[in-house]
C-alpha cells in the first residue's frame, strides 16, 4: 500500500481554514485569528491541535455549541488579574483575548493571571505563549531582559534530550546596589513608576490571601527562564523572591 505526501503551503492552509470558518458565520477578523492558531500548531509539528480540529469547530459553530458572534469580555479585574467571560465564542478566540489581557496586565504589574469561563477547546496551548512575550516578560517594570550570552545563563546540556534550549536571568529588583534592602529603592518599595512611566502597584494590592507579601515587604530578586523548543515554540516562566 503506497502513501502520497502532500505539501500544502502555510498561506494556502490559513486561507482554507479562514474561508471555512467564515462560511459558518465567523467574522472575517475572527476567522483570520482562528486560522492563525490552527495553522501555527501544524507549523509547530503539533498536528493533533492544528487543522485536524477544524471539522469539530465547524460542527460546534453550526450546531450551537459555540456562538459565531460571541464577544469575550473582562467581567472582573485587579492590577494583575482578570476574569474573562468567553460568551461561548470559539475557544481559540477566547484564548487569544485572554492572553492579550494577561500581557497588558503584566506590562504594568510585572506578572498577571487571567481566568476564563464560558469557553471551549482552545487548540495548542503553546500558541498563546508566543503572543508577544517580549511585552510581558522583557519590558515589565522597565527592567529589560536581554537573552544574549553575556546577560543570561544557558542551562547545559544544550539542547537537552528533548531538544529544548533553556536560558535564565536573575535580577536584583533594586535601583541602588550594595546597600540594605530598606535603603536600596527596591521595586514595590513605595509609589514608584517604572522606566516606561507606569505606576508599579504594591504587592499587597496585587496578591490577596495566605502567603502573599505584607506591607513593607519588597521583592529582592526576579528570576525569568526562557525555553525554546524543537518546534520553534517559546515559553517563559517568571518568579519573584521576597
Amino acid at each position: 500500500m503506497s502513501h502520497e505526501t502532500l505539501t500544502i503551503h502555510a498561506q494556502a492552509l490559513r486561507r482554507f481554514i479562514r474561508d471555512a470558518l467564515a462560511a459558518v458565520g465567523l467574522a472575517a477578523a475572527d476567522a483570520e485569528t482562528a486560522a492563525d492558531v490552527l495553522a501555527t500548531a501544524d507549523e509547530f509539528g503539533v498536528t493533533t491541535h492544528g487543522v485536524k480540529l477544524l471539522p469539530g469547530y465547524l460542527r460546534r459553530l453550526s450546531g450551537g455549541g459555540a456562538r459565531p458572534n460571541g464577544q469575550p469580555k473582562v467581567i472582573s479585574a485587579g492590577p494583575a488579574w482578570a476574569l474573562v467571560d468567553g460568551d461561548s465564542a470559539l475557544g481559540v478566540l477566547i484564548g487569544v483575548f485572554g492572553m492579550q489581557t494577561a500581557i497588558a496586565k503584566a506590562s504594568s504589574a510585572g506578572i498577571a493571571y487571567v481566568g476564563v469561563r464560558n469557553s471551549g477547546h482552545f487548540a495548542a496551548a503553546g500558541y498563546y505563549s508566543s503572543l508577544n512575550p517580549a511585552l510581558s516578560l522583557t519590558a515589565s517594570s522597565g527592567l529589560r531582559i536581554q537573552w544574549t550570552d553575556a546577560d543570561s545563563v544557558l542551562v547545559l546540556p544544550d539542547p537537552d534530550s528533548s531538544g529544548n534550549s533553556v536560558r535564565y536571568v536573575i535580577q536584583r529588583m533594586c535601583r541602588n546596589a550594595n546597600v540594605a534592602i530598606q535603603n536600596a529603592d527596591c521595586l514595590f518599595s513605595g509609589a514608584l513608576q517604572d522606566l516606561n512611566g507606569k505606576n508599579i502597584p504594591l504587592p499587597q494590592d496585587v496578591c490577596i490571601g495566605a502567603g502573599c507579601p505584607v506591607a513593607g515587604q519588597t521583592p529582592q530578586i526576579r528570576i525569568t527562564s526562557r525555553t525554546t523548543g524543537p518546534r520553534n515554540t517559546i515559553s517563559y516562566v517568571q518568579a519573584f523572591v521576597y
